[in-house]
């Protein structure tokens, strides 16, 4: 009997532990104490304040580590698809960094500047993660009806 009263007291104790902790609710309706929300998510990374900011914003986001460097990136607009592509002046190469330009949020200082400095895949791979999660890769094998 005592073992019980025990328990009981540790769950309304627990309770009441739970109602102290701050917490943030997003409008997606996702919850988190207010150390998580100030927090970054990953190492030297964005706190989890910025990337519901930017969920909120562009709604879908990813990241992509690398040796030690996380990317984050969002999927691309057609306008802005339409924009990049429309200029004939523009090699393939310099259409892959502006699409990396516009759809990288972190590193917060990326750019295909920077970009030329780190490994010469890294630009080329976000571009196709950004071009498949934009809609440019089919999920599925076209089926015939």
């Amino acid at each position: 009997m005592e073992e019980n009263n025990n328990q009981e007291v540790a769950v309304v104790e627990e309770a009441v532990k739970e109602e102290d902790v701050k917490t943030v609710l997003t409008e997606r309706g996702e919850k988190f104490t207010e150390e998580e929300w100030k927090s970054p998510v990953f190492k030297n990374g964005p706190t989890r304040e910025q990337v519901e900011a930017w969920k909120d914003k562009y709604e879908d986001i990813y990241f992509t580590p690398f040796d030690g460097e996380t990317y984050i990136w969002r999927t691309l607009y057609r306008e802005e698809y339409r924009e990049v592509v429309s200029k004939a002046d523009m090699t393939v190469f310099d259409k892959e960094e502006t699409f990396t330009d516009l759809c990288v949020l972190f590193p917060l200082n990326y750019s295909s500047i920077s970009a030329r400095q780190k490994k010469a895949g890294i630009p080329t791979t976000l571009f196709s993660m950004i071009m498949d999660k934009s809609g440019f890769v089919a999920q599925t094998a076209p089926i015939k009806l």
